[in-house]
């Protein structure tokens, strides 16, 4: 995997079609985690629980929790292509702050336990003490599926 890589977990799909995930409604967050543990696509049933004791850590209390997506949004490309994209996630400089995120987890907050959709590479150990950091999805957005 390469910085800015955006993966997603195999039971994502099985999730969505048990209608798990409303994209367009639903609230996603995404949880920044350490070079501890490096998740895996083929982690069956992954949810926000099994990374999140492995959360940055942080004395700036507004990056002491996940992080919600702004700007959530699922859009029909074609007849067959749908892309589920946000807004840009804007970090701000901070002393106190992480100096050690090596992953980003998308989850889903609104679902029964709040089950992860995928995960991004962030090139770690990212440290926030040296700068802002900018997370964008993608021009083609976290990811698009096809149905044909």
């Amino acid at each position: 995997m390469a910085r800015g890589d955006f993966t997603l977990f195999k039971n994502f799909v099985i999730d969505l079609s048990a209608e798990v995930h409303s994209l367009g409604s639903d609230t996603f967050k995404m949880g920044l985690i350490t070079t501890v543990v490096t998740p895996v696509s083929s982690e069956s049933s992954a949810k926000w629980a099994q990374y999140s004791a492995n959360q940055v850590s942080t004395d700036d209390s507004q990056y002491a929790e996940p992080l919600t997506l702004a700007g959530v949004a699922l859009t029909t490309i074609s007849s067959v292509v749908t892309m589920f994209d946000s807004s840009a996630i804007e970090l701000s400089q901070n002393s106190s702050a992480f100096t050690n995120a090596g992953w980003g987890i998308l989850y889903n907050e609104d679902g029964s336990s709040d089950q992860a959709v995928g995960f991004l590479d962030l090139g770690g150990p990212v440290d926030l003490t040296a700068g802002p950091i900018t997370i964008t999805p993608n021009t083609s957005g976290w990811f698009r599926f096809t149905i044909s």
